[in-house]
């Protein structure tokens, strides 16, 4: 099996994604805010963003956790 090795690209664009999930939610959370004239559902909407990140968050600690082992298997 070839040996793995970290990749600085891979790194990025893993970084990178990361980045651009924190810029939808904050995106979307000011467009709520901004356009929504209805407190109830703004305080609906709120709710599933703030969930739909904890879900985001918690799929990048997961892949990185999973790439970590993998690279320390194949180190």
């Amino acid at each position: 099996m070839k040996r793995c090795r970290r990749n600085p690209e891979d790194l990025r664009r893993y970084r990178s994604s990361e980045t651009e999930a924190d810029r939808v939610m904050h995106s979307a959370m000011a467009k709520l805010f901004r356009e929504e004239p209805d407190a109830k559902q703004i305080i609906k909407l709120k709710e599933i963003y703030q969930l739909l990140e904890s879900v985001t968050r918690r799929s990048a600690k997961m892949s990185r956790n999973l790439i970590e082992g993998i690279v320390l298997e194949n180190a």
